[in-house]
């Protein structure tokens, strides 16, 4: 018997028992109890700093109920993938049958390079099915809220275009930051906008100990849960509209995997926002709209727009491996993507000086090339550009060296011998739409200005 049947053997159950919350010192503390049947259990918990009273003593507790019972479905995903027991049983809340197909449907999808990671088939027959028969019924928001944006702030290229544009709209913005890093913290004090809502979310120490002990890991849809504590604190604090700013490029898949596209960024992906914009008006608020402010454009035109900003370009930070030491690694393939986007834009001497090195002068990167330009299967599982608009990248940095009568460093030297000898310049993505996308009509007119520069 292999490890995923003799985990789904022994445990055949998993179980969302309750959450629970209360306000201590000033700020929201929620939990959650899981069981991964017979005698696994979870107490994830996450905080909300700072909440307003006078707002949350307001709130209908039913209203408030069904929004962090949500919360809850999202959360459990990361806890499920541990042994992938068969059956979820759901007892903190009712649901549809609407919305059982909905969460089956994100934990599948969203899970997809974990099961390809792991080399699960997800496609057989009860594989896993979510149940409820639970009576507690919480209820829909139907409240208007006031007219303003909160704006989730990473740390990275994408915050900052989006933060920036604000300023151009003169619209009001609350920052909100998920465990913030100190690159997010910086970008956050150089926009100089407005309030922040910031929130600590713990994950409980058990699952780090399973997977010690060879318990299933990998990726979960991390974009998901932001998308679900974004609108719950639309509530809390009495928001319309939340913004995230995931990019037409997370789009593309990275690989085909038993006859399914396996998208690591499945939850910044332009068919994730319509399915949850949907969700949330089904059942959560009719008045809270979440949208994505860079959906219509490419990695390398956001790239383009934060070369107009150079105040942060010390202080952004995108690199996941180093965000501990809150340092581009130079070994990835999301700073190799990156790099590859910034440097058409920037003086070599200034991205040389935000990378602490030159990207292009490293051949050992020529492997992590061949991924992230679709030559060498798969692409890399990381939030990096489409194939295409990193090799419009590679054209518009080797066109850079020639302008300047400079010899090509190594990196462009192979891409021009193995990447680039049938490539056709694409210089119109620079300024390419995507019509697929829930901007209002004010941003979507000021964003097309900017690109059309």
């Amino acid at each position: 018997m292999d490890k995923l049947a003799s985990f789904r053997e022994k445990h055949p159950k998993f179980l969302y028992e309750s959450f629970s919350y209360k306000i201590e010192d000033n700020s929201l503390v929620i939990s959650f109890l899981f069981k991964i049947y017979p005698d696994i259990e979870f107490n994830p918990r996450v905080t909300i700093e700072n909440i307003n009273q006078t707002i949350f003593s307001n709130l209908d507790s039913k209203v408030l109920d069904n929004f962090v019972f949500n919360l809850g479905l999202v959360e459990m995903i990361s806890y499920w993938k541990a042994t992938c027991s068969p059956i979820i049983e759901i007892y903190a809340g009712t649901l549809k049958q609407n919305q059982l197909i909905w969460w089956k449907s994100l934990l599948i999808k969203g899970l997809g390079e974990f099961f390809y990671q792991n080399n699960i088939n997800f496609k057989e027959n009860d594989f896993v099915n979510i149940t409820c028969t639970s009576q507690r019924s919480y209820k829909k928001d139907n409240t208007k809220h006031k007219n303003r944006y909160i704006i989730m702030n990473s740390g990275g290229r994408d915050s900052v275009v989006s933060l920036e544009l604000f300023k151009d709209l003169k619209k009001a913005v609350t920052l909100l930051m998920l465990n913030p890093t100190k690159a997010s913290l910086d970008v956050a004090k150089i926009s100089a906008l407005g309030e922040q809502i910031v929130i600590d979310r713990e994950i409980d120490k058990k699952l780090l100990e399973l997977n010690a002990k060879g318990y299933l890991n990998g990726h979960t849809p991390f974009s998901a849960y932001l998308a679900f504590v974004s609108v719950l604190c639309a509530l809390i604090f009495d928001y319309k509209f939340i913004v995230s700013s995931n990019e037409r490029s997370a789009n593309e898949e990275n690989v085909e995997f038993q006859g399914e596209k396996i998208n690591h960024q499945y939850s910044k992906s332009f068919e994730f926002e319509k399915s949850f914009r949907e969700y949330v008006n089904e059942n959560l608020s009719d008045d809270i709209d979440y949208f994505s402010l860079l959906r219509p454009l490419y990695e390398i035109q956001i790239s383009k727009l934060f070369s107009n900003y150079p105040k942060y370009f010390n202080s952004f930070k995108s690199c996941n491996r180093g965000q501990a030491d809150n340092v581009w690694c130079g070994k990835c393939p999301k700073c190799l993507s990156i790099y590859v986007s910034l440097h058409p834009f920037i003086d070599e001497q200034k991205i040389v000086e935000i990378f602490s090195e030159d990207l292009y002068a490293k051949s050992d990167l020529q492997d992590l090339l061949l991924q992230i330009t679709g030559k060498k299967q798969p692409k890399p599982f990381e939030c990096v550009g489409t194939y295409i608009e990193i090799q419009l990248g590679l054209a518009l940095s080797v066109e850079k060296f020639r302008t300047d009568n400079k010899p090509l460093p190594p990196i462009l030297k192979y891409s021009q011998e193995n990447i680039l000898n049938h490539f056709s310049k694409q210089s119109g993505l620079l300024k390419s739409w995507d019509e697929n996308n829930f901007l209002p009509n004010d941003m979507a007119e000021t964003l097309k200005a900017k690109i059309e520069k």
